[in-house]
């Protein structure tokens, strides 16, 4: 028996599946109608945005830390000063937004801490090209002869890491933004000459 509405008129049922069979209908031949330019015109679409991708990943800058110098060595440490060279090996001009940079006497921690780090600001690195700048520190405990031949012996471990940010000209849009890349170098005498090795430490040591 139909069920009325309201007004008393018969109620069909039916109705509501009649108008999702059309919409089901209409999809179909919508899909249907998709030819192969169509189609093919996408698929040139994604392959054109995955050969920009693909290309402007290979011009970005990408800066590294190369060398790590003691210009005076252990002899005068107040301050101590260090210097940077870093290197851009990438196709495009880096700039240097800022370097954090800090030193420890011991183990390293787990995880780097970069919130407290002296911060120091470098020229551009042109591609290929090297930056240097110099870095001064403080000695922890300050200065003391004991301290220096047992930083100079390897008796007590000397760690230098830092975080370098910097930007190129594909800053924009934000996915292509500011890159990174974390530094860590451990002082490693050998024969006397002052030198130092990258830490093995990963966490420490990543690009992105």
């Amino acid at each position: 028996m139909p069920v009325q509405d309201h007004s008393g008129k018969p109620k069909d049922h039916g109705s509501g599946e009649s108008r999702q069979s059309s919409t089901r209908t209409k999809s179909a031949n919508w899909f249907h109608r998709i030819g192969a330019m169509e189609i093919l015109t996408f698929v040139l679409a994604c392959a054109a945005a995955v050969q920009l991708w693909g290309y402007i990943k290979g011009e970005r800058a990408f800066v590294y830390v190369e060398n790590v110098t003691l210009p005076r060595g252990f002899v005068n440490v107040d301050p101590l000063l260090m210097r940077l060279e870093i290197k851009n090996a990438g196709k495009s001009v880096a700039t240097i937004n800022d370097v954090a940079a800090s030193i420890t006497q011991g183990p390293l921690p787990p995880q780097p801490q970069y919130a407290g780090a002296p911060k120091f600001a470098l020229a551009p690195a042109v591609p290929g090209g090297v930056v240097r700048g110099p870095l001064k520190f403080d000695l922890v405990g300050g200065y003391s002869e004991e301290k220096v031949r047992r930083l100079r012996s390897g008796a007590e471990a000397f760690y230098l890491f830092g975080l370098i940010r910097y930007s190129d000209g594909y800053g924009f849009p934000s996915i292509f933004g500011f890159r990174e890349t974390a530094f860590c170098f451990v002082y490693a005498p050998d024969g006397g000459n002052d030198g130092f090795e990258t830490c093995r430490e990963p966490a420490y040591t990543y690009a992105n």
